[in-house]
């Protein structure tokens, strides 16, 4: 008898644990979550007049979302699992030694795995090389500078099952002696920040800290001869306040403040812009007494970096784009300096093209104009190259055109050059050399140009490729009608 009171007792006791999370939800439902994404809605049950068959799926989806203390529970499973068995709970997170947390996207970069071809860090830096001749063109200086990942750096606690590399070299290291040889104007922020003997990351976050952050400024300002404060002299603070991007994503609700730095100083810039936090996509600046304009292509590293450079120009504009809509910003600011900050993990965005995908790509920029090729005298040859156009959907009034160009006709610094007929006129511009992410293939062009310039939607084309002498190549010549497509869009 005293064994079946006991066994309910147990039973009862389990079934009235389970129930919290269902019970719970009627006065403690989650309704947010760290993890970056949107909570689902309560299904209907009727949809467009007819019973919704995934009903129950769809209830059971927003139960996971929403039961109660459903962030305390993640927190607490992720403390066990990383406090215990040093392993994450979360496919974007690292658990390093000593409670350092790593971003799991580096990891191709610190292995040396899945790192682009020589074609494809050729593109990179091509693309770069490209946007750079169009800002001389119009009269705009032009850098770039690679934010390093944070296992770059301080890879000592790195967990010990990554210390096989597959590679000593990865894009990065591909990409930069290009960069150089093609005489881009490179910032390097690894050589200042492997000079310091103080780690400048945060622990639990994958960015730089705050003296991390000035260290950069400082390194970018110098190299662009802006003359600014280097903050030397400003007295420093010792803060813990903020709580890091991975610590947050990993443990949720039970992530702690990290210790960081504040410099004590009174800022003199403003904002243009209705600017809410840097996590914005568009901000623009104005700093009284200063000189200059600024346009700052840069991702969540600039949230710290661009509040500092905006003190030094008397107008800044930083974009967060994904895919950089160059000419669109330019219009907007008028910038004298063009600035790429862009994080090493994220590099060979430059170089990647598939229509439709906003997640890279080169910058939306007409393409410059390639006045010194001589393309009449050019040799032709049977080819399989393609080309499409259509109208962007990143700028609606800007002619996307792409193709790819048969893999015996390229080799490793293969150029490629575009010469466009309409209304009696013919230009010929130099286009981006891309690589398809979904085929993989290396071969690919890409340029931009302004629709209205082809009014009826009908143009020549013809494509022109380098042969291992430096001779042009013609590897295609049609007549396009891109009406239907414009008419679509």
């Amino acid at each position: 008898m005293k064994r079946n009171i006991g066994n309910v007792i147990f039973v009862t006791v389990c079934m009235a644990v389970g129930l919290i999370p269902l019970v719970g939800m009627s006065v403690a439902k989650t309704e947010t979550t760290t993890e970056n994404r949107v909570l689902s809605e309560w299904p209907s049950l009727i949809e467009d007049g007819s019973f919704n068959v995934n009903f129950l799926p769809e209830a059971g989806t927003y139960f996971e979302d929403h039961f109660a203390f459903r962030n305390q529970m993640v927190a607490a499973d992720a403390l066990v699992m990383s406090g215990v068995f040093r392993q994450s709970s979360t496919d974007t997170v690292l658990v390093g030694t000593d409670d350092w947390l790593y971003y799991t996207d580096s990891l191709d970069d610190y292995l040396g795995q899945n790192v682009v071809s020589d074609r494809g860090a050729y593109n990179i830096a091509n693309n770069l090389k490209i946007v750079q001749e169009k800002m001389a063109q119009e009269g705009i200086d032009f850098a770039f500078t690679i934010a390093p990942n944070k296992n770059s750096l301080y890879d000592e606690h790195m967990p010990y099952y990554y210390r096989v590399k597959a590679s000593d070299t990865n894009n990065r290291q591909k990409v930069i002696p290009l960069l150089e040889q093609m005489s881009i104007r490179y910032i390097d922020l690894y050589t200042p920040f492997e000079d310091e003997s103080e780690v400048l990351y945060r622990a639990q976050d994958s960015h730089w800290n705050e003296k991390g952050a000035v260290l950069a400024y400082n390194t970018i300002l110098d190299d662009l001869e802006k003359a600014h404060n280097d903050l030397s002299d400003v007295p420093i603070t010792r803060t813990k306040t903020e709580k890091g991007d991975l610590g947050v994503s990993l443990y949720s609700v039970a992530a702690q403040p990290e210790w960081d730095y504040r410099y004590e100083y009174d800022s003199q810039f403003s904002y243009v812009t209705d600017a809410e936090s840097w996590e914005d996509v568009w901000i623009q600046t104005e700093a009284p007494g200063k000189s200059g304009s600024l346009l700052m292509f840069r991702d969540s590293f600039g949230n710290t970096l661009s509040p500092l450079i905006a003190e030094e120009y008397g107008q800044a504009a930083f974009s967060k784009d994904t895919v950089y809509h160059l000419d669109s910003r330019i219009d907007t600011c008028q910038p004298d300096t063009v600035l790429f900050e862009i994080v090493e993990r994220n590099l060979d965005r430059f170089g990647l093209f598939a229509r439709g995908d906003h997640s890279s790509g080169p910058p939306v920029m007409e393409a410059p104009y390639a006045g010194d090729v001589d393309v009449y005298s050019a040799s032709q040859t049977e080819t399989a190259a393609t080309a499409e156009a259509f109208l962007s959907d990143l700028r609606p009034d800007y002619l996307c055109i792409s193709g790819q160009i048969d893999g015996e006709l390229v080799e490793t610094e293969t150029n490629v050059y575009v010469e466009i007929t309409a209304g009696g006129t013919s230009n010929v511009y130099e286009g981006y050399t891309v690589t398809d992410p979904a085929s993989g293939s290396d071969n690919g062009y890409l340029m931009y140009l302004n629709a209205a310039q082809i009014p009826d939607g009908i143009f020549q084309i013809r494509v022109f490729t380098e042969d291992a002498d430096g001779g042009i190549v013609m590897v295609l010549d049609q007549e396009m009608d891109v009406n239907s497509e414009m008419t679509a869009e």
